[in-house]
């Protein structure tokens, strides 16, 4: 019996021994087995003890002689024979490689987990980035979609608004020598223009522009920017100098606006020296009290091409006068009407030309209607002026 203690304390002690260099061993080796090895330990002691008491319990005390306790010594010194030969105590490779198979085999799962995320992970980067590029360059491509629809919707409403702006007035003289594009200028009362190419190397240019006149004319006198004309003998809403060119125009006098003096100057479109070329463009007055175009100057010509002048109701005034040595002509197409004219005072004619009598062509007339029927005032009072009339018609 003594014996039997004596061999399972040894035995005891001899696992014990094993799995203390076993340990030590893992622990060097790989960082996670010394929990792992503890646990081992912990259930390994445990079941030696429990396995020992079981032989104890299960030995009849009367079956317990030399001979059987001799043998579990004799097996016992052949054992530890063994392990001395080889260096090693019994049973330690089976509790090492089952320890080592259980420390390691979460490990390499861990680790093959591991890089199969990581690998996942960078699989999927590249994906991203090449998503977020993608992303990027249609967003950038969306960008500059809408930065050219915002251009060209912005050149289109700039384009509207300079059809629709208004040329700013200031009360008294307004000087204008450069050229519009789809401008208008409301010329109201208190107010005057005067437009000037003279001195300019190539004439001013308005193209579809308009000219709206309204209230009383105003009285022009002493320098105006060095303009040249009859200072002192000028009352208008708009006066013309100069070389100065009208495309697809419209001056338009307002009912109701008129004359402010008696005097033959007096004129709502006062036209002065200098090639003025009006083309395609459309004059009118309705009701308009007083001289409504004057033709003033000494060189030059005032040219209505393919042009359209017209006064309905005109009273107290000409509708059309020429004086000192201008010219007008009218041509392709032309036309020159005035029509419902009353006499509200004196002898008034249509149309007032003559005060040079030095006898030159100052009308001419081609390809083109003259038109002074239905009105209480006469129609041409003409005085030693010569006038060229070519292909065209006359209804006075």
């Amino acid at each position: 019996m003594n014996r039997m203690k004596k061999f399972m304390a040894l035995l005891l002690a001899v696992v014990l021994i094993a799995q203390t260099g076993f340990a030590a061993s893992a622990q060097e080796n790989t960082p996670s087995v010394p929990s792992v090895q503890s646990e081992t330990s912990t259930e390994t002691e445990p079941q030696d003890e429990t396995d020992a008491e079981k032989q104890e319990e299960q030995q009849p005390e009367d079956s317990k002689d030399e001979t059987a306790g001799e043998t579990p010594e004799t097996e016992q010194e052949e054992e530890e024979t063994a392990g001395e030969a080889d260096g090693e105590q019994p049973g330690a490779p089976s509790e090492e490689t089952e320890t080592e198979e259980d420390g390691q085999t979460p490990t390499n799962q861990e680790q093959a987990q591991d890089q199969g995320e990581n690998q996942g992970q960078e699989q999927q980067i590249p994906a991203e980035s090449v998503g977020d590029e993608e992303e990027a360059e249609t967003d950038e491509s969306a960008e500059k979609e809408n930065a050219e629809e915002m251009k060209a919707a912005n050149a289109l409403l700039e384009e509207e608004t300079e059809l629709l702006a208004d040329y700013i007035m200031s009360d008294g003289v307004n000087i204008i020598k450069t050229g519009y594009t789809d401008q208008t200028f409301n010329i109201g009362e208190g107010q005057v223009v005067m437009i000037s190419g003279q001195g300019a190397e190539e004439p001013i240019v308005f193209n579809n522009c308009i000219f709206n006149l309204s209230g009383g004319t105003v009285k022009i006198s002493r320098d105006q920017d060095g303009i040249s004309y009859n200072n002192g003998e000028v009352v208008t809403k708009l006066w013309i100098g100069g070389d100065v060119e009208f495309n697809n125009c419209r001056f338009v006098t307002a009912e109701g606006a008129t004359k402010t003096t008696s005097a033959g100057y007096d004129a709502a479109i006062y036209f002065y020296s200098g090639n003025i070329n009006l083309k395609g463009c459309t004059l009118s007055a309705k009701g308009y009290n007083g001289q409504f175009l004057g033709l003033y100057g000494s060189s030059g010509a005032v040219t209505f091409n393919d042009s359209d002048i017209s006064t309905v109701g005109n009273k107290n005034g000409w509708s059309y006068a020429m004086y000192g040595g201008s010219v007008l002509k009218l041509v392709n197409g032309s036309s020159m009407t005035a029509t419902g004219m009353s006499i509200d005072s004196g002898n008034t004619n249509a149309f007032y030309s003559g005060d040079n009598k030095t006898g030159y062509d100052a009308i001419f007339i081609e390809d083109s209607t003259v038109d002074f029927s239905d009105n209480q005032a006469g129609g041409f009072a003409i005085n030693n002026v010569n006038i060229v009339y070519n292909n065209s018609d006359y209804t006075g």
